[in-house]
């Protein structure tokens, strides 16, 4: 998804304004753990908007907006009888705190 995510913003022209983590590893760890993969990525240092002052949070609607659209892009389209919105939010709940951070 990632890969696909940043193909779709470079096709569009908006590397400067978007940077999409990119994975650099999954590793196994030695561990009675179940949950004993870790996936090792690298994101780009930016601002929350969930941590922006609420005056400020209008003038990044565009941006915000331009960036949702490139997601959906992304996710192409449902499967023949399907909705797309079960698809969407499955994909958006899956990749939110990638892109957005802890929201």
């Amino acid at each position: 998804m990632l890969i696909a995510l940043r193909a779709e913003v470079e096709r569009r022209g908006m590397t400067a304004r978007f940077g999409v983590p990119q994975s650099l590893a999954i590793v196994e760890l030695d561990s009675a753990d179940e949950r004993r993969w870790v996936h090792v990525s690298q994101r780009v240092a930016g601002q929350l908007v969930s941590e922006m002052p609420v005056e400020q949070v209008a003038d990044h609607l565009p941006h915000i907006v331009d960036l949702l659209s490139v997601f959906h892009a992304t996710g192409g389209a449902p499967p023949q009888g399907k909705s797309a919105w079960r698809s969407m939010k499955e994909l958006l709940k899956l990749w939110a705190r990638t892109l957005l951070g802890d929201c």
